[in-house]
């Protein structure tokens, strides 16, 4: 393209909307893409159900009408999801493009992030590169920050474990 090294990133004016009722709701984002599944539907209904016991409206981002039956699913376009995750109590997702997208355009509402345990998008030349698997996963997670990359404050990132639900229902009420 051509552009100056020194040229600033632009973000396209998406039009704000005001939506109360949704200030009670949260969105999470299951799926990925890129990177294999790490986890299941069982582990995120489980989280789905204590936000719920919590008081929390919660809906997946999914268009499959068979997954996390007794939930509500919206697979909106990427503009109006933005819009109504701005009106959100928190928005959950698994790292995916669209968690790219929610941290550079979503600047009214925490978001919690979750990266794979494994490490799966680095090239095999570079394996040697790191002392251990666990090296290399902080590799990727520090690589691919949406909160360093955004500079978004509103963004909490993990890299998943058994507990990271039980930390994220602590942050999030």
């Amino acid at each position: 393209m051509n552009l100056n090294k020194k040229c600033m990133l632009y973000y396209p004016e998406i039009e704000k909307i005001r939506d109360n009722t949704l200030s009670n709701s949260i969105l999470i984002a299951p799926d990925s893409v890129s990177i294999p599944a790490s986890i299941d539907d069982v582990s995120w209904i489980s989280l789905a159900d204590k936000l719920k016991e919590k008081g929390f409206d919660v809906i997946f981002n999914c268009n499959n009408k068979e997954r996390f039956k007794n939930y509500k699913k919206n697979f909106w376009d990427i503009k109006t999801t933005i819009q109504k995750i701005n009106n959100m109590k928190a928005f959950i997702g698994y790292r995916s493009g669209l968690t790219d997208v929610i941290g550079a355009f979503c600047r009214e509402t925490k978001q919690y992030i979750i990266y794979p345990e494994e490490r799966y998008t680095f090239n095999a030349d570079y394996v040697g590169t790191f002392k251990n698997k666990k090296e290399s996963i902080e590799a990727y997670f520090n690589f691919c920050s949406i909160k360093n990359n955004f500079n978004n404050n509103l963004v909490n990132e993990y890299i998943y474990n058994k507990d990271v639900f039980d930390t994220i229902l602590d942050e999030i009420v």
